[in-house]
């Protein structure tokens, strides 16, 4: 199977929605094929206010609700970052990830699921 090189649409236009939503500025999304444990990660630069997303190119072959789903956890740790200069899966995080519309807990069992699927058929 090919990796992909573009971010989902679908991935895109919910976190675009959120950012609308929430106020905050626009969030940089970058598939980083170096990423193989996990689906996606929120990254901040410490002297910046500055956050990105990057995506596993695996994330193209997930279905829509799971996508939807990673956005919305990526997302709430934008807001945890930028209200609070925190990160985690913490209380804080799950708040703004019930604030998102995301299953507060580090990893939906969706997510599992497909990344099961993607490794077994490498």
């Amino acid at each position: 199977m090919a990796k992909s090189k573009v971010v989902p649409h679908v991935f895109r236009e919910e976190i675009d929605r959120l950012t609308l939503v929430h106020g905050t500025p626009s969030i940089p999304i970058t598939v980083n094929g170096r990423l193989s444990r996990s689906i996606a990660r929120t990254k901040w630069k410490v002297g910046f206010a500055t956050v990105e997303v990057d995506v596993n190119p695996d994330l193209a072959y997930m279905d829509e609700r799971a996508i939807i789903e990673t956005a919305r956890h990526e997302f709430a740790h934008v807001l945890e970052w930028y209200h609070h200069r925190t990160s985690g899966h913490g209380a804080r995080w799950k708040l703004y990830a019930r604030l998102t519309g995301a299953v507060p807990r580090a990893t939906s069992t969706e997510q599992e699921r497909i990344q099961a699927t993607i490794e077994g058929s490498q």
